[in-house]
């Protein structure tokens, strides 16, 4: 017949004796430091965590491989990948802490998967990477990276499995991260890299007091907004053009969506800004277009965040301009070059080339603002849409 595929340890000085079911021999208590090799899952503590990921991770590039040269749309591709790659994840590599030499195999990866997109999409290597791994939502390709997947993945292990559910407190995680062994390092690893985890020490949240944007020499201010959403979390920030000054913040409404956090940014600017005259630019037409409605006093699909920002609008006295202005200009123009160049060139026509490069430089900072850390929290806009 065939050997048994199970075995019996313990670490109990009783002896557990031969048992005719599974045909086996007598086993002792294990030595001090002993492993075992146990169901094909080495737990010896002597494994060496680089060489298991690189051994991993050639199986993972060779599935990658494979994707990328099918004959489907790039973002059936890249959402293939980010299906395998989760799965990957928590079935060969949940249980290694990160740290920064697995980040750089992950990275190593990560360029391969590109390289492999690139090729099957008959695209030029120099193809700009951030295209890959911006959310969809901004025209991006969604691409998740290794890196990322892998500390979410193995701090949901921790938190989530490993730790009674029961004690996952502030005051526990406080008492875990203090201590020292390669699991809370890769756990407090982890945690510093990803802001958007939400678990730190109570000393190394800073929340600073609420930031205004003050009035100026002359009448008119120019400001940019954007909302996004990642990790079903929504940010939105602000930038003035005249002050220089960008404010970004954490926006907890529900339900997630990308409209309503571009709107959250309009309400942050009436929030902060004085009774002036204001250039409002935008590159969220939906938004946009629901800053009018409530201009007008009609209904939408967002009534709560709507009745606030109508509130602020009766305060002021001065007017609002509104000016839809695209942002990722390039990403665009990979996938309908023809059309937008076009919208690109009316724009242009309408506002003179100054002040087009002035809204993409606007743009570009609020963009990049809303992926900083939260500078302060609007209780106002901590409620239920």
């Amino acid at each position: 017949g065939k050997e048994p595929k199970t075995a019996l340890t313990t670490s109990d000085p009783m002896i557990i004796q031969k048992d005719k079911k599974w045909k086996q021999n007598t086993i002792t208590k294990l030595k001090p430091n002993e492993n075992y090799r146990y169901l094909g899952a080495n737990i010896s503590l002597e494994y060496d965590p680089i060489k298991l990921v690189e051994e991993k991770l050639n199986k993972y590039n060779y599935t990658t491989n494979r994707i990328a040269y099918k004959s489907l749309p790039l973002s059936y591709k890249t959402e293939l990948i980010n299906l395998y790659s989760s799965g990957f994840m928590n079935y060969y590599l949940t249980f290694i802490p990160p740290s920064t030499e697995i980040d750089k195999k992950l990275e190593e990866a990560d360029k391969k998967t590109r390289n492999q997109l690139k090729r099957g999409a008959k695209l030029p290597l120099q193809f700009n990477n951030e295209i890959f791994y911006l959310p969809k939502h901004k025209a991006g390709l969604g691409l998740l990276r290794l890196t990322d997947i892998h500390k979410k993945s193995f701090t949901s292990l921790i938190i989530d499995q490993i730790l009674p559910k029961q004690s996952a407190t502030k005051e526990y995680m406080e008492e875990l991260l203090n201590k020292d062994s390669e699991i809370n390092k890769g756990l407090q690893y982890a945690i510093n890299s990803i802001p958007e985890l939400n678990i730190k020490k109570k000393e190394d949240i800073v929340v600073q007091e609420k930031q205004k944007i003050q009035k100026i020499n002359g009448n008119n201010l120019t400001i940019y907004g954007d909302g996004a959403v990642k990790n079903d979390k929504m940010t939105a920030a602000i930038y003035c053009e005249d002050t220089n000054n960008t404010i970004t913040i954490q926006i907890n409404l529900e339900p997630c969506s990308s409209t309503l956090a571009e709107l959250g940014a309009f309400e942050l600017m009436l929030n902060t800004t004085p009774d002036t005259n204001i250039n409002w630019i935008q590159d969220s037409k939906p938004a946009l277009e629901i800053i009018r409605r409530i201009q007008r006093g009609e209904k939408t699909t967002f009534p709560k965040i709507s009745q606030r920002i109508q509130e602020l609008l009766k305060n002021r006295t001065q007017s609002i301009r509104l000016i839809w202005f695209p942002s990722h200009h390039e990403m665009k123009l990979l996938k309908n070059k023809e059309k937008w160049e076009q919208i690109l060139e009316d724009i242009k026509q309408t506002e003179g080339e100054y002040q087009f490069n002035k809204y993409k430089i606007g743009n570009e900072t609020a963009d990049k603002a809303t992926n900083a850390h939260t500078i302060y929290t609007n209780e106002d806009i901590r409620q239920t849409e």
